[in-house]
């Protein structure tokens, strides 16, 4: 089919004429209300057409991402997190040690953490061997509290680590020379995302050490 311009009046209006009779079956597949619309008309319908199908895309995103990070939780922080007891030596009547709070993180952005803190018990030589209240979910019960605190100082009200990065954070203390055993209990919490405020929680992070304290100090370390 060759397509050549109107070479006169005459005939565009022959031309016009065709369109509006039955013999062109694409004219008459238009619905009667869009085949008397003006050229602003047109314009302004597809403008309509456009913004819709703009929230409609807007909309499968916010899905997408609401599937993908909220439900799925992929934003969740890939944090290795582990605690530790390095006995350094003897003083008069205890011992000088080390607790340990040790963080890998193995993902690929920044994490920031709050509450780094740290809790200390013990099982002194004389104490009976018994279970715990329900708080220790029927443990063997450590009951001397020897030191509660933080790894971060007072000025800091939080902390972050980069990727790849292996982070160590220690406190030196006093553990009374009667001690026999150790439980040393770390945790930390992460901010609250978007995810945690939809579903109401606060995450945290928990690391345990079970140590037996030396008899002498030539096995410490």
């Amino acid at each position: 089919m060759v397509i050549r311009p109107c070479r006169s009046e005459n005939e565009l209006i022959q031309i016009t004429r065709a369109f509006r009779s039955k013999k062109v079956p694409l004219l008459n597949s238009i619905p009667a209300s869009f085949r008397g619309m003006s050229w602003e008309d047109w314009k302004n319908f597809s403008t309509t057409l456009q913004s819709f199908f703009t929230c409609v895309g807007i909309l499968a995103g916010g899905i997408w991402a609401y599937t993908r990070y909220v439900r799925q939780e992929e934003n969740n922080p890939y944090i290795e997190f582990s605690a530790d007891v390095n006995f350094i030596g003897r003083q008069s009547e205890s011992w000088i040690i080390e607790i340990i709070g040790l963080i890998e993180n193995k993902g690929k952005v920044q994490h920031q953490m709050t509450e780094f803190q740290f809790e200390l018990d013990a099982i002194y030589a004389g104490d009976p061997a018994e279970l715990g209240p329900s708080k220790w979910q029927q443990q063997a019960y450590f009951g001397h509290s020897v030191a509660r605190g933080s790894f971060l100082s007072k000025e800091r009200q939080f902390f972050f680590i980069a990727p790849t990065v292996k982070a160590k954070y220690s406190h030196i203390t006093l553990v009374p020379m009667e001690a026999r055993f150790l439980l040393l209990h770390c945790s930390f919490k992460y901010p609250n995302t978007l995810a945690d405020r939809i579903h109401r929680r606060t995450r945290s992070h928990v690391a345990e050490k079970t140590v037996r304290v030396p008899d002498q100090e030539s096995s410490a370390g």
